[in-house]
């Protein structure tokens, strides 16, 4: 039986050349008619690009991906014309609404279980696209197969610079938007494709974890509880930059990495090439930049008001203040607090605000006013900055919106570049907090326990990628001058 809730997207950007994928296909290919052949083989009117022999390896390759996920997986698959843009750079294999066709087939042949999709217009919380499944029958041949996941390309030629048309690329009505390259969209994305290209040769785990995987519970969109499966393997590194409403101006964040979906506290067990972190993020960074806008300063923290209204107010006037920045009304901003935060009356939370901007009276324009997608933006261009500090030294760095997560050994580093791109961006150096990534003793924080899971993976990887050399590419003189000019960057600002 299929649970069409415990899935994952079809990928299109999944790719193998292996010897064993291309045996596997040929295979299963033979077992077809030379009518249902000849469809294999035919092509469309797209002047050739989608050869559909192609279409049945990439199908294969998903699945099988799928089936070493976890067998109980089912991939969730749009059949619609308009999922299948041919020419497209969020499509760069030239996969075809024809695919579909391979699928019915692979269904046909018992290889593939299905399972329709669901609309329901008046309910939208069970609308969903069809499913699909190995069968037992696919499964046995997939055993046959020693290939890991390694030997899987997952982001063949994968576009790295989204532009979609909503502000939250998860929304399943959000769309990516064709754009033509400029300039400057062509340096963003050599940026992050030198990014990518750095972190596929360094190792990132979470120690703790005695599986590549943290599975968790979270509410869905229907509002019931499921359970998510978030893998921390080395495939799952990949990022992108994604800006929103159609503009290269608002948002332009970096996401992807698996440790942004982590829990923070999970996160102090992340190592680097065996090796443990510290994690550093910029203090109130939105209401800081705000401030810089509108004229105004914080005496300290942004969360923080004399006045005491109620219990864990700071941790209240926080998410709070985040919401409203981020709402384009202070209403709507207040409701989307009370969903996430239940038990808040909206009397208790209008009179958090009004305290709030009595004393911090500069802030008024800035909230209930849209103002989050923009500082996005801001912080984007922060965020930018320092990982292009660490990817000219080849130096692994881990963004999280803002904050970074890096080997203690990077520590200066890393406090050079955050005050620096502060600095080159807004026009003034901002405050961050950086602490040792030391659990409460759920690990060993260094050495790993020998012949732990963590310790297993770790020696697997590095058995086939040796550990780096780490060679700092600024010479001795040029970093002496970063330090300096860091310096009076700070006595600027004192002053």
């Amino acid at each position: 039986m299929i649970d069409p809730w415990h899935s994952r997207q079809f990928d299109v950007h999944l790719w193998s050349e292996h010897k064993q994928v291309m045996d596997l296909t040929e295979r299963v290919f033979e077992t077809f008619s030379p009518e249902e052949q000849d469809m294999i083989k035919g092509r469309s009117n797209n002047r050739g690009k989608t050869d559909l022999y192609k279409h049945l390896r990439h199908v294969l390759v998903d699945q099988y991906v799928s089936y070493k996920l976890d067998p109980s997986l089912c991939t969730g698959i749009a059949r619609g014309a308009k999922h299948w843009n041919v020419g497209s750079r969020y499509n760069a294999l030239n996969l075809s609404r024809r695919i579909v066709d391979v699928i019915d087939l692979l269904v046909i042949h018992k290889l593939l279980d299905h399972v329709n999709h669901s609309h329901d217009s008046n309910d939208t919380r069970y609308n969903r696209t069809g499913r699909i499944r190995p069968t037992d029958k696919l499964i046995s041949l997939f055993r046959d197969l020693t290939i890991e996941l390694e030997d899987i390309e997952f982001h063949k030629d994968e576009e790295v610079i989204i532009l979609n048309d909503k502000d939250d690329p998860a929304d399943d009505k959000s769309k990516p938007q064709p754009y033509e390259d400029t300039p400057a969209i062509i340096k963003m994305r050599e940026e992050v494709q030198a990014y990518n290209g750095m972190m596929a040769e360094h190792f990132v785990d979470v120690a703790s974890l005695d599986y590549p995987y943290l599975v968790r519970q979270r509410r869905n969109k229907r509002g019931l509880i499921d359970t998510q499966r978030i893998w921390t393997t080395q495939d799952n590194k990949f990022t992108r930059r994604t800006f929103s409403r159609s503009s290269f101006k608002l948002n332009g964040r970096w996401n992807g990495g698996f440790w942004q979906q982590l829990p923070k506290e999970l996160r102090k067990d992340i190592f680097i090439d065996g090796d443990p972190t510290i994690e550093a993020d910029y203090s109130g960074l939105h209401p800081n930049l705000l401030a810089i806008e509108f004229g105004g300063s914080f005496d300290g923290d942004p969360y923080t008001i004399n006045k005491q209204l109620m219990d864990n107010q700071r941790k209240v006037m926080k998410g709070l203040l985040l919401k409203v920045i981020n709402a384009k009304t202070i209403d709507s901003g207040i409701r989307a607090f009370q969903t996430d935060e239940r038990g808040y009356k909206k009397k208790d939370l209008v009179e958090l605000l009004d305290a709030y901007i009595e004393e911090y009276p500069f802030m008024r324009d800035a909230i209930g006013s849209d103002k989050g997608i923009s500082l996005m933006y801001t912080d984007g261009q922060i965020v930018t900055k320092v990982i292009n500090r660490f990817v000219v030294q080849d130096i692994p760095i881990l963004p999280i919106h803002d904050s970074f997560i890096v080997r203690e050994e990077d520590e200066e580093l890393l406090r050079q570049a955050m005050y620096r791109a502060c600095y080159e961006v807004v026009g003034q150096t901002l405050k961050f907090d950086m602490e040792a990534n030391v659990n409460d003793g759920t690990i060993i924080n260094s050495p790993v326990k020998p012949d732990s899971p963590y310790d297993r993976r770790w020696r697997a990887w590095s058995d086939k990628h040796p550990k780096p050399n780490y060679i700092n590419r600024v010479d001795d003189y040029k970093e002496e001058l970063n330090q300096l000019e860091i310096q009076r960057l700070i006595e600027k600002d004192k002053n």
